[in-house]
């Protein structure tokens, strides 16, 4: 196992910063400024509070105290959410095909948690 010495704040921060920085040339050559309205102020602050410092606080918290194998198995789930909210929240429709991935994911979740139960 790896070992970082820094605060979980300070070590996630880090991460996003250097991620961000990363992308930055990218987005430059091949976007455009979009108009910032107080929606999209919103918006983006919600994503950037929920989709990337709080899930990865409680990532990385995950990985201190459970196993690296379950707490990646359960990474699973966020396509499950989105899945779920989409239908109670937009309306959007619920497909035969869109049931078996879903299926077909909550059925791995299970094996993959059953057989770390096991150990």
């Amino acid at each position: 196992y790896w070992r970082v010495d820094l605060p979980l704040f300070a070590f996630t921060g880090w991460q996003l910063l250097f991620a961000g920085l990363f992308i930055l040339p990218f987005y430059w050559t091949m976007e455009s400024w979009p108009v910032m309205t107080t929606v999209n102020v919103i918006g983006y602050l919600y994503l950037c509070i929920f989709g990337a410092i709080i899930s990865y606080i409680l990532w990385f918290q995950g990985i201190k105290y459970l196993s690296p194998a379950f707490v990646s198995s359960l990474g699973l789930l966020s396509p499950v959410s989105a899945f779920c909210l989409g239908w109670i929240f937009l309306g959007q429709s619920l497909s035969w095909i869109s049931m078996i991935g879903l299926s077909i994911v909550l059925v791995s979740i299970f094996i993959v948690q059953r057989a770390l139960g096991r150990q």
